[in-house]
């Protein structure tokens, strides 16, 4: 790690120099493999002091900046960019003379544990020769703009080109892989090319659009069971009702596939989603649905199960306007959670007063679900609707563990 304090064009000509000898090495070297590196560059302030005792001292910088820094810097490998630098770099440079400095636009990205999308670019120099195809480089400018415009067909057309002309680029394997997660996705109301990212440095889905559009007219059709003049039927627990009449339901508007959840009845659970006639996004009188009994009690299998057999709406909501991932989070059912989260469930979804799973899980003291939905993405300040933040419900309730892990990952007191 180094540090610039004068002037960021300084360590913009330093990461240049440095690609720029080490390709140099690399024509002249004897090695079966070239040596490769990959630079991130971040300004902001930091913390700049001695940390140990007496004996051994060493000197560390502390900061967010230094997170960001090597957040960039592993993003390289991914890109397969050599130097990546965010926006603040490039505004620093402001009306300082730097015509031999050269930028492309990667795209907008939401770094991990990040709330607010930052601008990333390339830094190359046109000498370089993973630089001197401009055709390449306009073309990609393209179909990043394309993208950034919401029409992720076209541009997915367009990556696709570039990846057949060009099958060993990183950069254009990352926007080809990522415009098929995202043609299937409902993107948000002003989203405009912004990109959620795992700690793996890749792209996070957004919630799946047929769980919003292509199957609202089969949610309502089955809110109820339409077996008698007065709605749902209720019946009595006995032999063969199962398979007389799956959608039945109980008193307290409990369908079978319900109870049997609640039982753990896997082989009943079973036999129940191979009826055709099942209706699987049935709620009962407090608008709870199957997938939210699973969730709340913790059963992956049935989760599982249901996923793997159906058509279903993962993000369904109850009257509360809680989905699946809320209960299972604040029960602190891990197994349920990375279930939910591995089909697609809306990590950033809201109930009726505006909290999120990763409020419920840090009010309930649920550290490792709190450290799960932190890693894949979850943004450790969000707010409801009364401006309470994660690290406030953690606070107010005691829970050492979550405060620690939220704090960890950038929440703000």
């Amino acid at each position: 790690m180094a540090l610039f304090p004068d002037d960021v064009t300084q360590s913009l000509r330093a990461a240049v120099g440095m690609i720029t000898s080490l390709n140099e090495f690399n024509k002249v070297s004897d090695l079966s493999d070239e040596l490769k590196i990959g630079i991130g560059l971040h300004f902001g302030s930091l913390m700049l002091g001695t940390v140990g005792y007496s004996a051994r001292l060493n000197a560390t910088v502390i900061a967010d900046t230094v997170n960001i820094s090597s957040r960039l810097e592993g993003l390289t490998k991914g890109f397969g960019v050599q130097v990546l630098v965010s926006e603040t770099v490039v505004d620093q440079i402001g009306d300082k003379k730097a015509d031999d400095l050269h930028f492309r636009k990667i795209g907008k990205f939401y770094l991990k544990g990040k709330d607010v999308p930052y601008d990333l670019y390339e830094l190359y120099d046109p000498s370089w020769d993973s630089h001197t195809d401009t055709d390449k480089l306009e073309q990609f400018a393209q179909a990043l703009s394309v993208f950034s415009e919401g029409d992720i067909k076209a541009a997915h057309v367009k990556f696709m080109e570039l990846c057949r002309k060009h099958p060993d680029d990183k950069l254009f394997q990352f926007y080809d892989k990522t415009c098929k997660l995202y043609k299937s996705s409902l993107l948000p109301p002003k989203w405009k090319g912004e990109i959620k990212m795992d700690k793996d440095g890749n792209s996070v889905a957004f919630p799946v659009r047929k769980s919003i559009k292509d199957l609202r007219v089969k949610i309502e059709a089955e809110m109820t069971t339409p077996t008698s003049p007065g709605g749902s039927a209720v019946v009595e627990e006995d032999e063969g009702t199962e398979a007389q009449n799956p959608n039945a339901v109980d008193v307290n508007g409990d369908s079978l596939i319900m109870k049997m959840t609640s039982k753990d009845d896997m082989e009943a659970i079973r036999n129940l989603l191979k009826n055709p006639n099942l209706k699987i996004h049935y709620k009962n009188n407090v608008g709870n649905t199957v997938l939210h009994r699973a969730a709340f009690i913790g059963s992956a299998a049935v989760l599982d199960a249901i996923f793997h057999s159906r058509d279903v709406c993962v993000d369904v909501t109850n009257k509360n306007h809680e989905t699946p991932l809320h209960l299972a989070a604040g029960k602190g059912n891990v197994s349920a959670v990375l279930c939910l989260l591995n089909h697609g469930a809306d990590i950033d979804a809201t109930n009726v007063v505006g909290d999120t799973a990763l409020m419920g899980a840090a009010h309930f003291g649920k550290h490792e679900v709190v450290k799960i939905l932190l890693e894949r993405g979850a943004s450790p300040n969000v707010k409801n609707w009364k401006g309470v933040t994660p690290l406030m419900r953690a606070t107010r309730n005691g829970c050492e563990k979550t405060i620690g892990c939220l704090q960890k990952h950038g929440a703000a007191n």
